[in-house]
């Protein structure tokens, strides 16, 4: 029941933030749902993750511009988003500010990992 709610949840935010099914222009890069109409080359592979909780604060936008900007280095003109998925994850939290590494604290956390493709749009 949470893992199907959780789900939900990523992917209404993932509609919404990314407008449709075939692209949403944030910008020069493109995002796509699905791979393109358009003839496209792959000019590489993208993986991005986030706290779970901040996620859950911003929704997945950030993870999906942080997609852009790597996709963005690569030359590429669009990312189409592949897996989405909840990791079970070690999260380290510093207590402080300090150096001390008994200011750590190991925390049991969930991380939203979202692959995708960077590619590069074929003129007709």
């Amino acid at each position: 029941m949470i893992k199907s709610a959780t789900y939900l949840i990523l992917y209404t935010t993932l509609l919404l933030t990314s407008v449709s099914a075939h692209a949403g222009d944030w910008g020069p890069i493109k995002v796509f749902t699905a791979p393109p109409e358009a003839s496209y080359k792959e000019v590489g592979s993208l993986v991005e993750t986030q706290e779970f909780m901040y996620v859950a604060q911003m929704g997945i936008e950030p993870a999906v511009d942080l997609l852009k900007a790597k996709a963005k280095k690569f030359g590429a003109d669009a990312i189409i988003l592949g897996k989405i998925e909840l990791v079970p994850a070690i999260i380290v939290k510093k207590e402080t500010g300090g150096m001390d590494p008994m200011d750590e604290v190991q925390l049991m956390g969930v991380l939203l990992r979202v692959e995708a493709a960077a590619i590069k749009l074929q003129k007709p």
